[in-house]
């Protein structure tokens, strides 16, 4: 009887060590193996801490254009060139800086339909930035035709993949 309760609480011993539902020889190749995590930094995308730095870059310009659009209603206008402008206005610049930042970023790792919908978000806002900085309506529409062009493009994309 002695060695049947020895037994039993044995194998309870046994199921609580092997509860954490991990093999004890768990091992993955591609996270021991330094060149693997090398071949994403010369494809241009993660360095070997797994931090890619572009799209960084973009997010942040992405940001600041946020910032612009969010402090509106506490900043109702900042001075640029001598004439007061609404925050909200500005806020195309960073946004088209970063999407052409995004546009060679992609561009470069051969992601030509990334970096297509990067280029096109780049050309649209920087033309509706161009518009309000000359005051002309036709950059406005050419600007907005832009925009609303890519997008169709993008969801004839996405329905063909």
């Amino acid at each position: 009887m002695r060695s049947d309760r020895t037994d039993r609480s044995a194998a309870a011993a046994r199921s609580e060590e092997t509860d954490d539902h991990e093999p004890s020889d768990w091992r993955d190749d591609e996270f021991d193996d330094p060149d693997s995590l090398l071949a994403d930094e010369r494809d241009g995308g993660p360095t070997r801490d797994g931090v890619d730095p572009m799209p960084l870059v973009v997010g942040a310009f992405v940001a600041c254009a946020g910032v612009l659009v969010l402090v509106q209603p506490v900043v109702p206008s900042v001075t640029v060139a001598g004439e007061a402008v609404p925050p909200f206005v500005l806020s195309a610049a960073p946004l088209s800086l970063g999407f052409a930042i995004g546009t060679v970023g992609f561009a470069r790792r051969g992601q030509r339909t990334v970096a297509l919908a990067h280029g096109v978000g780049a050309v649209g806002f920087g033309l509706l930035f161009l518009s309000t900085g000359i005051g002309s309506l036709l950059f406005l529409w050419a600007g907005l035709a832009v925009l609303l062009g890519g997008v169709a493009f993008l969801v004839a994309q996405t329905r063909r993949d």
